[in-house]
């Protein structure tokens, strides 16, 4: 056949048309994908803004605790003595005269005796203080399950004075005495109004047997919220020997009991890696007794705690100054690990040093039996005079730079102790440190 010819019978010519994507298996299956995804989403969202506002209703919204910070009375200097008077010359018969026309004031000071009437208010007054100072009390019960002679279930309660030391958004913390959680099953604070709230351990203090419970603020009731209110802690400074006290709490050894006084002496007090000034007061109380000493402006001075000389009956209130344990209060409150080393020191002043030739630093009076001191090598009568290089001249800077780390670490401990020959030599020592609580 010519080639016209073929030409002639060629008139069908096969195409093959690609396919339009969006007609395509992978994008109808991705179209569908996003779609339900848009849907579900929209469904989600809208669940959502329905729901939430509900819930929030119904449960309260969540916050978060906050880091706590327990603050005191910012410590001011003493008031400065009044310079003595220079004497002034005796004026001149002309300035005589010249003043002579000029009125001279006279004051007149007129004396009253005190009366039963005075002395009353006078209480009155101090009663006002406690009572507003007890809005930051409550009490503290543990419970334990025991079973009697009997054989009958019976309940064993164990009560104490707590003071509210903080509040976040989220719980209330008391501070209280150790004795309350011992075996203690179940615990529970007692407000002034008689509302009772479950707590929890927070934590735990040996040395002062001092512990920290915490409440859900969500389970106080609004009424009982506007009765009561945190603790306001004074500085060192404001108390003195002969200063007047108020205890608060259960000082006589039952609850909301007050009693007045005065300070009779403040002395220091050694235990495990601190050292507490200890408030002896003349206020008849009970070996039982716990609470809180305020001065007349209504702050807290210190907590009615057991004497650490372990006194079987102790017939005076005596509490530790405030002022020492606050950032052992604020460690607790939230939740700080504090490092332990075990050692009972006492500083080696100046006039020890001259008399006894020792070295100045913290004299090692004890070592705790099994703690990180102990197996490190210290030994009692050793002189502890540095810590990571830090110089130690009393128990106070033993303390704080003892606060600076944390369990577990190793300090590097240096101390000078004395040889055969009575001359002190420097002896190293790396304490791992254990945990306080």
């Amino acid at each position: 056949m010519s080639q016209q010819g073929k030409k002639d019978f060629t008139f069908i010519n096969e195409h093959i048309k690609t396919k339009p994507f969006y007609k395509k298996k992978w994008f109808l299956k991705t179209g569908a994908a996003v779609g339900l995804a848009v849907v579900f989403g929209a469904v989600a969202g809208l669940t959502f803004a329905i729901i939430t506002p509900w819930a929030k209703q119904k449960f309260g919204e969540p916050q978060t605790p906050t880091q706590i910070v327990i603050a005191q009375e910012e410590e001011t200097d003493k008031p400065a003595e009044k310079p003595t008077e220079k004497p002034t010359e005796k004026p001149t018969d002309a300035a005589v005269t010249e003043k002579e026309s000029e009125i001279i004031p006279q004051t007149v000071i007129e004396e009253k005796a005190l009366n039963l009437s005075d002395y009353k208010k006078l209480y009155s007054q101090m009663y006002s203080v406690a009572r507003e100072a007890q809005r930051a009390v409550v009490t503290v019960t543990g419970s334990s399950s025991n079973v009697d002679l009997f054989n009958e279930p019976s309940e064993n309660n164990v009560e104490a004075s707590g003071l509210i030391v903080a509040a976040n958004g989220a719980y209330m913390y008391v501070l209280t005495e150790s004795a309350v959680i011992e075996s203690a099953e179940r615990l529970r604070v007692t407000f002034p109004d008689a509302t009772t709230v479950d707590a929890d351990l927070q934590k735990q203090d040996p040395t002062t047997d001092m512990a920290l419970v915490r409440l859900p603020i969500s389970k106080i009731p609004e009424e009982t919220k506007n009765l009561i209110d945190t603790s306001a802690l004074a500085s060192s400074c404001s108390v003195a020997q002969g200063a007047p006290v108020i205890a608060i709490g259960s000082p006589l050894g039952y609850t909301e009991s007050i009693a007045f006084g005065m300070v009779t002496s403040i002395l220091p007090t050694s235990v495990e890696d601190r050292e507490y000034n200890m408030i002896n007061t003349d206020i008849i109380g009970s070996s039982e007794g716990s609470g809180i000493l305020v001065n007349l402006d209504g702050k807290i001075v210190g907590v009615i705690t057991r004497d650490f000389s372990n006194q079987a009956e102790q017939s005076t209130v005596t509490g530790v100054s405030i002022s020492e344990i606050r950032q052992m209060i604020e460690n607790m409150t939230n939740n700080v690990e504090m490092a332990y080393m075990g050692i009972i020191g006492k500083e080696v002043t100046e006039s020890i040093q001259k008399e006894s030739h020792i070295p100045e630093g913290v004299y090692v009076k004890e070592i705790a039996a099994d703690s990180p001191a102990m197996y490190a090598g210290i030994q009692k009568a050793d002189i502890l005079i540095s810590i990571n290089g830090e110089k130690i001249t009393n128990m106070k800077q033993y303390s704080d730079q003892l606060g600076k780390l944390k369990p577990e670490e190793i300090a590097h401990v240096l101390l000078m102790r004395q040889g055969m020959d009575g001359n002190y030599a420097e002896i190293p020592a790396d304490v791992t440190l254990g945990n306080a609580q």
